[in-house]
């Protein structure tokens, strides 16, 4: 190499480093500047806030934007801690997906339930359990928060998870982000999504995508996404969990905190498959004689004659044995004939060959076991062989569960006393000294502490009721039955609420007996101000509890919701005007709040400034039928003489049906200006 040489080969080193370095220093540049002007939104599960809410540790409302679009975020449970840990005080932070967080009512979840049980465990000792679960989530998304919580001074983890594996954050089955080979490449992904320009990019980007859901709507979103048990995909999602949990429990090694990692139950008996598909190959001939077989055997068993129903079922897996829902009901049938442990393999292999994939399958179980057993620090909280053994003929359903995977009080007093026995031993040295050596709460002693009253076992009733109405349940085997079964459950729940002599009066006494054992319990205060407003129709009385509430969780959207409609209650709409305006200001629900400060000038007659704030609520959401439905109702209020004004009504209470078509009040009105405009 010539002298001359040197200087050009320095010249191409120079380009290739300012080639690498520019990027770099551009978006360095970009992410400052988005930070300084304020743009985007906090990408940890936990933040410290030292201004509007005072010095605390929050939960972060926003935290779910990283793996969800906006339509579709998601919000963890409230927490809000101190910056130090206070002295006498033990943490637990539970994580999981919906099923640990205690959907449908956290309040009476497997978190709340542990908490009670373990301060009657040990008396003198304040316990916190944060409850650091989310619906939708799985375990991509639990390692992250787990990250959070980590640096929140915690004794000790407790994991629930592995339902949503496969419909979850890069599963093979989502509508969220897809899935991915390289789970390094997940990771830096997630990132990269967390940073402000990362947020600025997918803003950018929001409008042009086609394909994803443009509003939540549970689990039905996932009704076209079938993952048959042969995908490759699934070994995919195994591997991921595997390393996701096992990094997990590591990272609360590295910080000294035992973990009870818990198998997962789910429903066997009472949940029929949610998509079932036949063997890929099976020639049309083939098919045609299965679906004969097939549907000879539902009549039979129909009628009852499970054995000729058997003989029919069988006839059709001898063609394709592929087929969730064959399985279902051939265990359901052997289950009515006594024969328990051939049942309990076909509803286990129903559960195999479920193609929606919302409930943890055996490998997500024998994943767990095999951590738990690899790791010193890591015990089994086996919650799946506990319900098992406590179902009536050991099958797990109805007893332990409302829905697939979400437990009925009863389940959660089951997973969360499973749970305590595995806890206990590790818990530090000075909580074990103060150790009552009394036994296990009960399911009414835990009922009683969390006021867990017939008026909230309606309601919860209620809202399943709603959900088995929905896609995919619509879809299953024996819908029909179910929902007449639970229909008439939910209307007997209600008259007996409904009757003078106990009912609403003997809840409203145990939410009162549980308040002067726990006072300070913020939820007690916001179930109760539930019950007082839409049950007993006390608004005044709630406006105390949701004040209470308010105090507590002043950046709870929820919150400042209830409060407004006991304002409402009670005829103080500019009150509930200024509780909607500080739902905006919390950038949560804005259009809903937004229509609400519509529907509260409604109610003062103050129609044009209503309309306005309902069309500015359309314009930020127009998918929600709810929002139509008001607007077309303000519209007939405002001039119901007005042929402008109808045809524009009309035409809203239309969409309000193309986009529900169970919206029972916007067919009701939409019928009644129909007959008018025909007269």
């Amino acid at each position: 190499m010539t002298s001359q040489d040197c200087p050009s080969r320095k010249k191409w080193v120079l380009r290739i480093f300012l080639a690498l370095i520019a990027p770099v220093v551009a978006l360095g540049i970009l992410e400052g500047a988005l930070r300084l002007s304020g743009y985007g939104f906090p990408a940890g599960f936990t933040f410290r806030d030292e201004s509007r809410f005072g010095n605390r540790i929050l939960t972060n409302p926003h935290f779910s934007l990283t793996y969800f679009e906006p339509q579709l975020i998601r919000e963890p449970e409230h927490v809000a801690l101190p910056p130090e840990k206070p002295v006498n005080t033990c943490r637990i932070v539970l994580l999981g997906a919906s099923a640990a967080q205690g959907d449908p009512e956290p309040a009476y979840g497997m978190v709340r339930i542990l908490e009670v049980m373990l301060s009657d465990a040990y008396p003198g000792v304040r316990f916190e359990v944060l409850n650091a679960a989310m619906p939708a989530i799985n375990s991509h998304v639990v390692l992250r928060i787990a990250k959070d919580c980590a640096r929140l001074e915690p004794d000790a983890f407790v994991i629930y998870l592995g339902n949503n594996e496969v419909v979850g954050p890069y599963g093979v089955g989502t509508v969220f982000s897809p899935i991915q080979s390289s789970i390094v490449r997940i990771r830096a992904g997630i990132r990269a999504r967390e940073t402000r320009t990362g947020q600025f990019m997918r803003s950018a980007m929001h409008s042009r995508r086609q394909g994803r859901p443009r509003e939540w709507k549970g689990m039905e979103m996932f009704v076209e996404h079938h993952v048959r048990a042969s995908d490759a995909g699934l070994q995919t999602v195994y591997a991921h969990f595997e390393r996701n949990l096992r990094d997990i429990c590591e990272l609360a090694e590295r910080e000294r905190n035992p973990v009870i990692l818990c198998t997962v139950a789910v429903n066997l008996a009472d949940n029929p498959p949610f998509g079932s598909r036949h063997a890929a190959d099976i020639p049309p001939d083939e098919l045609t004689r299965w679906q004969h077989a097939y549907e000879e055997g539902k009549g039979l068993e129909a009628e009852g004659n499970f054995t000729a129903a058997l003989e029919h079922y069988e006839a059709a897996s001898r063609i394709d044995d592929q087929h969730a829902e064959l399985h279902f009901r051939t265990a359901t049938c052997l289950l009515r004939q006594g024969t328990l442990e051939t049942a309990r393999e076909r509803f286990s292999r129903s559960l195999e060959l479920d193609s929606l994939r919302f409930r943890a399958d055996a490998q997500i179980n024998r994943t767990i076991r095999m951590v738990s057993e690899d790791l010193d620090h890591v015990t089994l909280g086996d919650v799946a062989s506990a319900i098992q053994s406590n179902a009536p003929q050991g099958i797990p359903g109805r007893e332990h569960f409302l829905d697939h995977v979400h437990f009925s009080f009863a389940g959660n007093v089951l997973a969360a006393a499973t749970i305590l026995d595995q806890l206990q031993p590790g818990l530090p040295e000075w909580v074990q000294q103060k150790a009552s050596k009394r036994p296990v709460l009960s399911v009414q002693a835990c009922a009683q502490a969390l006021a867990y009253t017939d008026w909230d076992r309606f309601t919860v009733e209620q809202d399943m009721l709603k959900r088995i109405r929905t896609a995919p349940f619509t879809d299953q085997a024996y819908h029909e039955q179910r929902v007449t079964a639970l229909a008439s459950e939910v209307a007997r729940q209600q008259e007996a609420l409904l009757r003078t002599s106990g009912g609403l009066g003997d809840s409203i006494s145990r939410y009162r007996t549980a308040f002067q054992a726990r006072p300070e319990d913020t939820v007690l205060h916001e179930q109760y101000g539930s019950l007082l407003l839409n049950g007993a129709g006390d608004a005044a009385q709630a406006e105390r509890h949701w004040l209470a509430v308010t105090g507590s969780r002043p950046q709870s959207a929820e919150a400042w919701a209830g409060l407004a409609k006991s304002y409402i209650g009670q005829r103080r709409f500019d009150e509930a005007i200024s509780c909607y305006r500080k739902i905006i200001e919390l950038r949560r629900g804005e259009a809903e709040a937004m229509m609400n400060i519509g529907v509260a000038m409604k109610l003062q007659q103050r129609f044009p400034e209503a309309l306005d704030q309902m069309r500015r609520a359309l314009a930020m959401d127009p998918y929600d039928p709810s929002l139509h439905f008001n607007f077309a109702t303000c519209l007939v209020a405002q001039d119901a003489h007005s042929t402008d004004d109808r045809d524009l009504a009309i035409a809203h209470y239309r969409k309000a049906l193309e986009l529900d078509p169970t919206h029972g009040d916007s067919r009701a009105n939409l019928a009644r200006l129909l007959y008018f405009e025909a007269k």
